[in-house]
């Protein structure tokens, strides 16, 4: 069988691509290349260093004329007809056939996959062109709902989606969750040619799930991140106890920060002491998720990595006044301890991170630069806001250190001023006390309301 590979990246930067149909095999010629030379040197090798061969394959080559191959070496600006002279001569007389791989499909322009008018499109013109040719296959390289995935192609095998969203959708959560347990058995299974079940591998049972749910926690969908992480866990297992036991939560647990250290290793000092900045934070708020407007081009270095290795991804993109809302990834959560569930019904931060004890958390913390400022000043502690008068503007704060302190609003940062202050709120300030008024309690400054 003849190969030939077509590499649409190299293209897709062309000027006035795909003016008429004759550009189809002008970018055969420009892409390729799909030069004679270089196959004629390979048949005249091959019958050189094999002079014994006698397969009908190299028989049809021997019989091709000299003055039929100057002819392909002199074609610059090969076409369709091209490849019908080339296969007839050198294909079809042992029966070939010819396969064109087409790689990277989606990456030129959307117009020629679409036509204005609602005519056939080049695109189509030119697989159909391919497809009445009965010893020709071909091999597509599209992404699935991208532009270029518009043809009634004959898919062999099921077409599975391989992303979806189990963090905000219960639904798909459970189905992901079998999926999970199904593809540990398959692998198993075919490693090791015995029938087995995930239980045998891993810590889990009917009732205890919370190890698979890490892992459906940390693909996120993503199967490919699934199948990564499960590699990654086994590992960890195997250097604590060589095989000798099953693979433990603790082990997948590893597995996650070890992502996230690999993750980080990714950046520059500087742009991992930001991140610090904004894990902190974060953590100061109860959360993995906030906004941060206008800082979209500070952001996107976290957020345009593949989807294995992005320490940000965008959760909702901002659209009018509604910002974008951004959240770490979850096995970077875990490396650097971020809450990422709360106690059902509370706002506890669950430590198992279970969504059988627990739930994802929804809030979303309201980042500035003025909040960034404030998570580098030492010697803020936190505390309960136990009563608060509005209309004087004045109220108790029960301190972490055990220590009561007076609030008022005129001491919150600028950037939480328009937050309610009322009973049981968390707050983060710095202690301030008079000199020489001992009977006083202490004042809440640099308040950041949480």
């Amino acid at each position: 069988m003849i190969m030939l590979r077509f590499h649409w990246k190299a293209i897709s930067s062309l000027p006035g691509l795909w003016p008429n149909s004759k550009a189809i095999d002008k970018v055969l010629s420009d892409l390729h290349k799909l030069t004679a030379d270089e196959y004629v040197e390979t048949i005249s090798n091959s019958l050189t260093g094999n002079g014994g061969i006698t397969s009908n394959f190299f028989n049809a080559c021997a019989e091709y004329s000299n003055g039929k191959v100057q002819e392909l070496k002199r074609d610059d600006v090969p076409s369709f007809q091209w490849i019908v002279n080339a296969c007839e001569t050198l294909v079809i007389p042992f029966g070939g056939k010819l396969l064109i791989l087409l790689d990277e499909v989606g990456s030129i322009s959307k117009s020629f996959f679409k036509s204005d008018n609602n005519s056939e499109s080049l695109f189509e013109t030119l697989l159909n062109q391919l497809r009445t040719l009965p010893y020709v296959r071909t091999k597509i390289a599209v992404y699935p709902h991208s532009v270029s995935d518009i043809l009634p192609e004959t898919r062999y095998g099921d077409c599975i989606e391989l992303e979806c969203d189990p963090v905000n959708n219960l639904t798909q959560y459970g189905s992901f969750l079998s999926k999970v347990a199904s593809l540990i058995e398959r692998y198993i299974e075919k490693e090791a040619e015995i029938k087995c079940h995930a239980e045998d591998v891993f810590e889990i049972t009917v009732q205890n799930q919370i190890l698979l749910e890490q892992l459906v926690n940390a693909s996120e969908g993503n199967m490919r991140r699934l199948v990564h992480i499960l590699d990654m866990s086994m590992d960890e297992a195997y250097k604590r106890c060589q095989g000798r036991d099953k693979v433990s939560l603790h082990d997948v647990l590893e597995a996650l920060k070890r992502q996230g250290i690999d993750m980080e290793s990714l950046y520059q000092d500087s742009d991992i002491d930001y991140l610090n900045r904004l894990v902190k934070v974060c953590k100061n708020r109860s959360t993995y998720r906030f906004t941060f407007p206008n800082k979209a081009n500070t952001i996107i270095k976290y957020t345009n990595r593949s989807a294995e290795y992005n320490i940000i991804n965008i959760r909702q993109a901002g659209t009018g006044r509604q910002g974008t809302i951004y959240s770490f990834d979850y096995a970077y959560c875990v490396y650097k301890d971020l809450p990422t569930h709360y106690v059902k019904g509370s706002e506890k931060i669950d430590r198992t991170r279970s969504n059988e004890e627990g739930e994802p958390i929804r809030r979303v913390a309201q980042l500035s630069d003025e909040v960034l400022l404030q998570s580098e000043i030492h010697g803020k502690i936190e505390g309960t806001i136990q009563q608060y008068n509005s209309k004087d503007d004045w109220g108790i704060v029960q301190g972490d250190d055990g220590k009561g302190y007076f609030i008022s609003r005129e001491f919150v940062i600028e950037s939480d001023r328009k937050k309610p202050i009322r009973p049981e709120a968390r707050i983060r300030f710095l202690p301030f006390s008079l000199s020489g008024e001992k009977a006083t309690l202490p004042f809440c400054t640099e308040i950041e309301i949480l």
